[in-house]
């Protein structure tokens, strides 16, 4: 296709199989429109899908390029990890057309199993690889829904309390599905500006959309994937520091604060971000060098806390 995918493990050898969630991940990541089309169109075509290609993606929460697989690479994937992916998508389709309590205990345990063994399924990324498959049933907590429901209180009191409850302590499925059952009550009950899931998150996307004043550095969304890509700029070991930037809420922490929870010190985080920092630089230096060196800056910066 001509196009950039998210690495799906280090080295392409290891990639054998993938999960449910990381495939809708190919195409609902930072990408032009045209190109996800493009992706979405070869893939229907591949899967001898006869569907009209979608054109439209407002709203659609989308994962982080660093960390589009919902599984660890290898070496460090377990052999179940990819099968509860699965088992969690089979039995999240069950409950979405079925309200058995057989299923829902189904889902239940699925759900649980993800977050117990695999912690590349974050529980914000779930929800959204939920909604991805199901959005009609399953709320997206992505950081457009959870600043409307928590800070501007778009649907009511409770359900902000509950998805403040549900994200702040030891979360399991059962909790989730109070959220979303809350929630579509929410849509139900009130005289809102949208009515479903979907209708929610588009608003939550136009909202964010019109507040955005972060500095653009000028990069293509296609530049980025292509260094990503390339493990000779995005080595194992920055792959690694992306990652556990990315266990916290926005990426937002300092240098100290992830060394911390990962055990490592501050100064190896420090040392890996400027070594990309520069990796990225030196790439780039035939184009607009000026600009380049300052978005560069910007990255390391913000990595460091600064």
């Amino acid at each position: 296709m001509g196009i950039h995918l998210a690495r799906l493990q280090r080295n392409d050898d290891d990639l054998n199989k993938i999960d449910p969630f990381t495939f809708f991940g190919l195409f609902n990541k930072r990408l032009k429109k045209e190109n996800r089309i493009r992706i979405i169109a070869e893939l229907m075509n591949q899967l001898h899908v006869n569907a009209p290609v979608p054109s439209e993606f407002d709203g659609v929460p989308l994962v982080n390029s660093f960390t589009a697989a919902f599984y660890p690479f290898a070496p460090d994937q377990t052999p179940n990890q990819i099968e509860d992916l699965w088992s969690l998508f089979l039995s999240a389709l069950d409950l979405a057309d079925n309200q058995d309590t057989a299923i829902t205990e189904d889902f239940v345990k699925a759900f649980n199993r993800v977050k117990a063994g695999n912690p590349q399924a974050t529980t914000v990324k779930l929800t959204m690889g939920l909604f991805w498959v199901r959005p009609l049933r399953f709320l997206s907590l992505d950081q457009n829904n959870r600043a409307n429901i928590v800070e501007k209180r778009a649907l009511n009191e409770q359900v902000r309390q509950t998805v403040q409850l549900f994200l702040k302590t030891d979360t399991d499925g059962q909790h989730y599905l109070q959220v979303c059952d809350e929630a579509l009550k929410a849509l139900r009950e009130n005289d809102l500006a949208f009515q479903t899931f979907p209708e929610f998150s588009e608003y939550s996307w136009e909202l964010a959309k019109s507040s955005i004043k972060d500095y653009d550095p000028q990069f293509s969304n296609e530049e980025w994937d292509a260094l990503i890509a390339d493990p000779k700029i995005f080595t194992p070991e920055a792959l690694e520091i992306m990652n556990d930037w990315q266990q916290f809420d926005n990426a937002a922490a300092t240098c100290t604060q992830v060394a911390a929870r990962f055990g490592r010190k501050k100064n190896y985080y420090l040392t890996q971000t400027v070594s990309l920092a520069q990796r990225i630089a030196d790439v780039k230096k035939r184009h607009d060098s000026a600009e380049w060196s300052k978005g560069c800056k910007v990255v390391a910066n913000c990595l460091h806390g600064v």
